[in-house]
C-alpha cells in the first residue's frame, strides 16, 4: 500500500526516488521484511523490492495524467500492482520450484492487495490535502 501511495502522492519521479532510497537503505540496514538487509538479488523478495520502483513511477505517472479521479485511481493502482508482481515473481522463481511460484508469491496476496489498493485509493485525496498538492501549493516535480 505504501508503494502505491508513494507514487500517487509524490508523483512519478519522487515516488520512484523514494522507493529507490528504500532499496539502497535495505542493502545497508535491516529495512526489509523480517528485519532482513543485504543485496536484494539474494532475497526471495528481492524482485518485489525492485518492482516497487517502476510500480510507484507508473502510479505517479498515471495520476499526473488524470488517473487520480474516482475509479481511475483504482485502475492506476491495479496497474502498479501488476508491474510490482512481474519482477517479484521472476525473482521468486529462483528460490522455489516453478510450479509453486504463483502459489507462494501471488495467490495468497490477491485479496489483501485488492483491499490495500482500495484503501490507498481512498487515502490519496487526504494525502494530497496534507501535501497541499491539490490546492496548487505544490507541483508534481
Amino acid at each position: 500500500m505504501a508503494v502505491l501511495l508513494a507514487g500517487a502522492t509524490l508523483g512519478s519521479r519522487k515516488g520512484a526516488a523514494a522507493l529507490t532510497l528504500y532499496l539502497v537503505e535495505g542493502m545497508l540496514l535491516p529495512f526489509y521484511a523480517g528485519g532482513q538487509s543485504g543485496i536484494f538479488w539474494n532475497l526471495p523478495s528481492g524482485g518485489y523490492i525492485i518492482g516497487f520502483i517502476p510500480a510507484a513511477f507508473l502510479v505517479g505517472y498515471l495520476c499526473e495524467h488524470g488517473w487520480e479521479r474516482k475509479v481511475w485511481i483504482i485502475l492506476a493502482m491495479l496497474a502498479g500492482n501488476v508491474v510490482l508482481y512481474i519482477p517479484g515473481l521472476l525473482q521468486l522463481s529462483f528460490f522455489v520450484p516453478n510450479d509453486k511460484v504463483l502459489e507462494f508469491g501471488l495467490y495468497p496476496f490477491i485479496v489483501g492487495d485488492l483491499l490495500k489498493l482500495y484503501i490507498a485509493s481512498l487515502v490519496v485525496p487526504l494525502a494530497w490535502t496534507v501535501l497541499d498538492r491539490r490546492r496548487g501549493g505544490g507541483d508534481w516535480t
